[in-house]
């Protein structure tokens, strides 16, 4: 893991900090659902879940970037 990735990975977990702290009172279903998943399904699957976030924060980043180039030559 190179240095960009250490820090996808840590702003990642920066912006869902943020978030949990901002956010309103959780579903109680939806978070006993999500909680059966990590009990039941294969290990390593919070990694799958942080390596799929990251790689999406990375392709909204490149779109932003695209968005911002092409509203400039408008």
């Amino acid at each position: 893991m190179n240095r960009q990735d250490q820090q996808a990975i840590d702003d990642l977990f920066q912006h869902l900090n943020q978030s949990a702290a901002q956010a309103g009172p959780r579903d109680p279903e939806a978070e006993a659902r999500i909680q059966r998943h990590l009990q039941r399904d294969p290990p390593g699957l919070v990694y799958q879940m942080a390596q799929t976030l990251v790689g999406q924060q990375a392709v909204l980043r490149q779109l932003r970037t695209q968005l911002a180039d092409s509203q400039q030559q408008l």
